[in-house]
């Protein structure tokens, strides 16, 4: 399926994988998303789309735009899915030795166990809660809209963590390999870190850097937009009171204390000095001293002879 990220406003403070993952599960699975395995399946398709890979078949090497109906499985089940990035499918159509990604889903009880591998011989894993995040999933489906606030702050946590679980243990890892086996360019240094060293990176920033952290790009928005982190930032910099809700729009405070602390700050350098407070106030205190003590010292010019 090919996605266009334009149409997901990244605007939305922290929604932006939130409102990816929604778009993904309702394209993907249409009317139909009561089965557990299609919804975490579909979850998976759509960390690897966000990362930059496109759908693959691996049997007829040719770019797949939806998930077939016949890889939707049963209750217990083992199924692949292939996935190639954008810049090797005109090689793959020429080299059948191009790498590609094979992703095995494996359902164990309430775990799902995802499996990634290229060419390498190398093989990841990652071990999914079934019953966490289906629920996460039942509700992203039905999300209404950024004007939720008390289901948004709930799902964004939930998003990130699946979000962090997949890309770091599986999609991250799969890019570059995939982009070193090929001679492709890596991504840079700071998206390859994982989503934990990321948020700690932004953790010992002053919420001003954080936020233009946030313009880099979509992925630094999202975490950059992460409420516990607005919620840190207000109490260090502002000494707001830890008892306030949790569910409160910290990003939206804190910008609210800044602007007002601005606020302040300008007035108070427009504002006249007191004329006790500037120099000529101190040595006009001093004179008047002198004259009540009488020891007022009067220079008179010399005389000239």
């Amino acid at each position: 399926m090919d996605i266009d990220r334009g149409d997901v406003n990244c605007t939305d403070k922290g929604l932006y994988e939130l409102l990816f993952l929604r778009r993904v599960l309702r394209e993907e699975l249409g009317s139909d998303y009561s089965h557990h395995n299609n919804m975490l399946v579909a979850a998976v398709h759509a960390v690897f789309l966000e990362a930059g890979f496109v759908g693959f078949d691996l049997m007829s090497d040719v770019q797949v735009h939806r998930l077939s109906e016949d890889k939707w499985p049963s209750n217990a089940f083992t199924i692949s899915l292939g996935y190639i990035l954008p810049e090797l499918l005109d090689d793959k159509s020429k080299n059948s030795m191009t790498e590609s990604v094979e992703l095995k889903f494996q359902r164990l009880g309430h775990f799902m166990n995802v499996y990634g591998s290229g060419g390498s011989g190398l093989v990841y894993r990652v071990c999914l809660n079934v019953r966490r995040f289906l629920r996460t999933m039942d509700l992203v489906w039905a999300y209404p809209g950024k004007n939720d606030k008390s289901t948004s702050s709930y799902l964004e946590k939930e998003v990130l963590d699946f979000w962090k679980i997949v890309k770091d243990g599986l999609a991250l890892p799969l890019l570059i390999q995939l982009c070193d086996k090929n001679g492709l360019t890596l991504p840079a240094c700071l998206m390859r870190l994982p989503t934990e060293l990321k948020l700690k990176i932004l953790d010992l920033l002053p919420g001003v850097d954080i936020a233009r952290m946030g313009c880099v790009c979509s992925e630094m928005h999202s975490l950059s937009s992460y409420n516990d982190l607005w919620k840190k930032k207000s109490m260090e910099e502002f000494g707001v009171c830890i008892g306030m809700q949790v569910l409160f729009p910290w990003k939206e405070i804190f910008a609210t204390l800044w602007v007002n602390r601005k606020q302040r700050q300008k007035r108070r350098r427009s504002m006249p000095i007191p004329v006790e407070h500037c120099e000529h106030g101190r040595r006009f205190r001093r004179r008047q001293k002198l004259r009540r003590t009488g020891h007022e010292i009067i220079l008179h010019p010399t005389p000239a002879t």
